[in-house]
């Protein structure tokens, strides 16, 4: 019984992580996860396949994505407030611009 809640602890620190590292690999996460396993769970770590929780890791981080805009005019809504506005610590979506023709353009820049 202790291998198999050490491995569904495994499996949702697996998830958990895919949500909160957007920018990592799910095989990354995985496999580290696995490797960092003390060897008492090192038997649950051995039954987990990365195709037995890829799926659900993948599930997990669309969850935490935001809704993506259906144009420009929505994309302040879905972006601010959320760490999508941030790039390496910094601010990096900066709003819209109205062009002369009607038409809507999203700001993104860097400061270094």
């Amino acid at each position: 019984m202790s291998e198999e809640i050490q491995r569904l602890q495994l499996l949702e620190r697996c998830r958990k992580r895919a949500a909160d590292e957007p920018t990592h690999s799910l095989r990354r996460i995985f496999d580290t996860e696995t490797q960092s396993s003390g060897s008492a769970a090192a038997g649950a770590a051995a039954s987990v396949e990365f195709a037995d929780v890829e799926s659900s890791m993948y599930k997990r981080r669309r969850l935490r994505l935001p809704i993506l805009p259906t144009d420009a005019n929505n994309v302040v809504a879905r972006i601010t407030g959320t760490h999508f506005e941030m790039c390496a610590g910094q601010q990096f979506f900066r709003g819209t611009v109205n062009t002369c023709d009607g038409g809507t353009a999203c700001i993104f820049a860097s400061t270094s």
